[in-house]
């Protein structure tokens, strides 16, 4: 297979006879996965454990260093912008969203939505438009805080332009994208990244990030490790840790990210996965961040891996099922 790569055999030269077996399976089950991916308008996957890339095929012919857009699934980069404001100390999760924009305490719905609120998809912010972070300054929550989910992004949007205000407070250039690629993405190798702009010059942290496959793992094996890089927390774990469990209303949700943290059979997820499904097995810490397109980031804590996979269609046979079964070889 000339455009995927195993790294596997050099591993299992040196193996005992138990653990060449449990390689040979993994090798296995890794080639299944890439096959299912490729054939289903996959462009690149990158399969790490522990750290280790494992399996890169890129079906798209382009290479492990070309950068490919993955749309909404730019989220899955929120927090580490959260993840380093809360370690340099520019902001709290909980601290109300009027302590950064005064004019948030003009009413009780209002002056109770907090930055966590904004990240989880519990401010009761739904407007019926896209909006700008000046606008999404402007909204009233539909609803009382704490009392309904949505995934409407005007929420991560006004947490931006809280972040851009508090970045720029604190001193420092209030763009969070280049924030976190100095602080956070360069130190580990997930770069270059490529933002696409607005006409103002603000980065698009929602849908705009381009990017290798390998970068993006990168930032995954951040995400498993909780924020430490080499023996030291780069980013607070803390928040890392909050970005990876659901609020009560949706279990499901993080900040940007996809969880199967158990939930009610009834708790909306991703709409364009079934991940959910009632044939589905999943492992419980599984956190997944997911475009439209196909274009996937999962994280595994207990099985110890990060897959990037990057998409030119997915159209509608792709299943993120029926890829994690292949993945771990599950029955």
């Amino acid at each position: 297979m000339d455009r995927r790569h195993f790294l596997l055999a050099g591993l299992a030269a040196a193996a005992p006879a138990p653990a060449f077996a449990q390689l040979a399976s993994s090798a296995q089950s890794f080639a299944a996965a890439a096959a299912f991916s490729a054939a289903r308008g996959g462009a690149a996957l990158v399969i790490m454990r522990n750290g280790v890339p494992l399996l890169e095929d890129y079906p798209d012919g382009a290479g492990p260093h070309a950068r490919r857009a993955i749309g909404q699934a730019t989220q899955s980069f929120i927090p580490a912008l959260v993840g380093a404001m809360v370690s340099d100390r520019l902001m709290r999760l909980d601290e109300p969203v009027s302590q950064t924009f005064p004019e948030w305490t003009d009413n009780p719905w209002r002056s109770a939505v907090t930055l966590r609120m904004l990240l989880d998809g519990t401010a009761a912010l739904t407007p019926s438009r896209p909006v700008t972070g000046i606008e999404a300054r402007m909204l009233q929550p539909t609803a009382e805080p704490g009392r309904l989910f949505t995934d409407d992004p005007a929420a991560l949007v006004l947490f931006l332009e809280a972040a851009r205000s508090k970045l720029a407070s604190a001193g420092r250039p209030a763009d969070p994208a280049a924030y976190i690629a100095a602080r956070v993405l360069a130190p580990i190798g997930c770069a270059p990244v490529e933002w696409r702009r607005t006409e103002i010059g603000e980065a698009n942290m929602l849908d705009g990030a381009s990017l290798s496959p390998r970068a993006w793992a990168a930032w995954g094996e951040l995400m498993r490790r909780v924020g430490v890089w080499r023996a030291r927390e780069l980013i607070a774990g803390a928040a890392l840790r909050d970005a990876c469990r659901g609020s009560f209303l949706q279990p499901r949700y993080g900040f940007g990210l996809w969880l199967t943290w158990p939930a009610p059979q009834d708790a909306p997820g991703f709409p364009r996965s079934d991940l959910w499904s009632s044939r589905a097995r999943p492992p419980n810490d599984l956190v997944m961040a997911a475009s439209l397109r196909g274009d996937r980031l999962f994280v595994l804590p207990s099985q110890r891996l990060v897959v990037a996979r990057q998409s030119r269609d997915a159209g509608n046979s792709w299943s993120d099922a029926e890829f994690i079964r292949l993945l771990l070889n599950a029955a």
